[in-house]
C-alpha cells in the first residue's frame, strides 16, 4: 500500500495544467508551487508483515534526494512502534502546521486511535504566503511489484478536516 491519506498544497494550476499540483513523484517542488504528506502504512520493504507501520511520506522544496538522485517522498516515522492492526477499525489522526515563508518553523504530526506517534518540527514547507494545504486526497494505491494478494480492500469512514485536534470518535450514543 502506497499514498492513502495525502494533505497537499497546489497553487491551482488552470486549463490542461490544472492537476499537475498534485503530480510530481520523483521531483522536488520549488516552494511556491506544492508540498504534500501523506500518512500511510509502510512495509520496510517487505521486512514488516503487511500492511507494515504508519509511516509520513512527504513532499517539499527542502527535501533530500533519494540514493538514485531523484525526490521520492521522504519518510517520517518513529524508530519503534507496533505493526499496523489487520480487521479492525483504526482511527487515524494527521496534521500539518504551515511554516511562516522561508522559515523553519512548520510542523507535522500523527495520532493512532488519540495517541500521539510521531511529531516533526522544523519544516520550510513553502515559500510563498499564498500556497496553503488546500486538498486531502484518499487513495489507496497498491502495484503488483508490492503485493501478491489478488484482493486489497480499504474502507474510509467518518472522514473529518478541522482546524484543530479532534480525537477518536466515542462509541457512546
Amino acid at each position: 500500500m502506497h499514498h492513502f491519506c495525502t494533505l497537499r498544497a497546489n497553487k491551482s494550476f488552470q486549463g490542461a495544467e490544472r492537476w499537475s499540483g498534485f503530480g510530481g513523484a520523483g521531483k522536488r517542488p520549488n516552494g511556491e508551487e506544492r508540498f504534500s504528506t501523506a500518512i500511510e502504512p509502510w512495509g520496510n520493504w517487505g521486512k514488516w508483515n503487511p500492511p507494515g507501520r504508519w509511516n509520513f511520506y512527504s513532499y517539499w522544496h527542502t527535501m533530500s534526494a533519494s540514493p538514485d538522485g531523484k525526490y521520492w517522498g521522504n519518510g517520517f516515522r518513529p524508530d519503534t512502534q507496533p505493526n499496523i492492526e489487520r480487521g479492525k477499525w483504526i482511527c487515524v489522526e494527521m496534521m500539518i502546521q504551515h511554516n511562516t515563508p522561508g522559515m523553519d518553523d512548520g510542523e507535522q504530526a500523527y495520532w493512532i486511535d488519540g495517541e500521539l506517534r510521531g511529531h516533526w518540527k522544523g519544516f520550510n514547507w513553502r515559500t510563498s504566503s499564498t500556497l496553503f494545504a488546500n486538498a486531502l486526497t484518499l487513495e489507496s494505491y497498491v502495484t503488483d511489484r508490492w503485493t501478491k494478494q489478488s484482493e486489497n480492500i480499504v474502507y474510509f469512514d467518518n472522514v473529518v478536516i478541522a482546524k484543530e485536534y479532534i480525537g477518536p470518535a466515542s462509541n457512546a450514543n
